[in-house]
């Protein structure tokens, strides 16, 4: 069965939703003490990442993020992620 692209849109936001919510406010030092959390967090960009995977080429072409990326979802959503747990985590 396939899923429309916005599905696995869905299943990126419920995941950088999640590493927001449950990294804000926590300092790197707590973060990394956190062993469940690390754990939590590496799955939610695992799935990020093959969510991501699966939005058809053609999407992508309808739906540029940038050019010449070979992967703009992908790219924007992991960028966004990251920079914003990053700041996050950083208490910026």
């Amino acid at each position: 069965m396939s899923f429309d692209p916005r599905e696995y849109l869905r299943h990126i936001q419920v995941e950088v939703e999640y590493l927001l919510g449950s990294c804000a406010g926590l300092k790197l030092e707590e973060f990394l003490a956190n062993e469940t959390l690390r754990r939590a967090a590496v799955r939610s960009l695992e799935i990020i990442g093959e969510a991501a995977k699966k939005v058809p080429e053609e999407f992508r072409k309808n739906y540029p993020a940038s050019s010449g990326a070979r992967c703009p979802v992908c790219e924007i959503v992991l960028f966004t992620t990251i920079s914003a747990w990053i700041m996050s985590l950083s208490g910026t």
